[in-house]
């Protein structure tokens, strides 16, 4: 699996990254693109991972853990991992087929990421303005859109940021 994370110029390349390639596995497509959002995630985490001091991971006024969004978030990311590494959910060799389970945990994981992302947009303003977090993050809306892998209402504390960035 290429995990080579481009950085999409115009929208023309932004929906060819998010369209399965002929002949491609909808499933891989799936898998590929988890394993792209979480090192996305990972870098991004680096550069603020010292800077965060909100003492409650929230996307806007909504309080999703009573602990430290670096604390939080972290946990995510650990959770993540373990998923990734699990190769009865996500088949490290190629050809091997993916179990009933494999979509159900890719949403689990594509809502975690959701709640990271909004974060850091909402409450990292160092990321707002470097790591191309805005293109990175309409990437991941029109993905995770195109293949259903959330529900529109898990968006709705997101909609002012997505509409800007749509």
């Amino acid at each position: 699996m290429n995990l080579n994370i481009k950085y999409y110029v115009n929208q023309a390349e932004m929906v060819d990254a998010v369209t399965l390639p002929p002949n491609e596995d909808v499933n891989e497509w799936i898998a590929l693109h988890v394993h792209v959002f979480t090192e996305i995630i990972k870098q991004m985490f680096l550069q603020v991972q010292q800077q965060c001091t909100c003492t409650h991971m929230t996307i806007q006024n909504i309080v999703y853990a009573n602990e430290p969004a670096y604390d939080y978030i972290s946990k995510q990311i650990e959770e993540i991992q373990k998923y990734l590494t699990d190769e009865n959910i996500f088949p490290q060799q190629a050809g091997v087929p993916f179990s009933k389970s494999f979509l159900p945990v890719a949403r689990t994981i594509f809502f975690k990421q959701l709640r990271v992302f909004g974060h850091f947009f909402l409450h990292d303003n160092q990321l707002q303005n470097q790591y191309l977090l805005p293109q990175h993050f309409k990437h991941f809306v029109l993905f995770t859109r195109e293949y259903e892998l959330l529900q529109m209402t898990d968006f709705d504390c997101l909609q002012s940021v997505i509409q800007t960035i749509m």
